[in-house]
């Protein structure tokens, strides 16, 4: 169940396949700074991100969507 999964290891999961955070952050629309909080404290992701970074990682690792 991807929900099992950690924020932080699907951060650093979509941080290693963009290689670079500014790809990462534009796949999900953030800024550089966001995602470096994000980094920092994932327990301050807001549901709305959770569901773009659940849909990103599912779409590339875990789920057929």
């Amino acid at each position: 169940d991807y929900k099992s999964i950690s924020y932080a290891q699907k951060l650093s999961d979509l941080q290693n396949y963009y290689q670079t955070s500014v790809a990462f952050s534009q796949a999900l629309g953030i800024t550089r700074m966001t995602l470096i909080a994000w980094n920092d404290n994932p327990q301050k992701i807001k549901v709305k991100n959770q569901d773009k970074i659940d849909w990103l990682w599912c779409s590339l690792f875990f789920c057929q969507i």
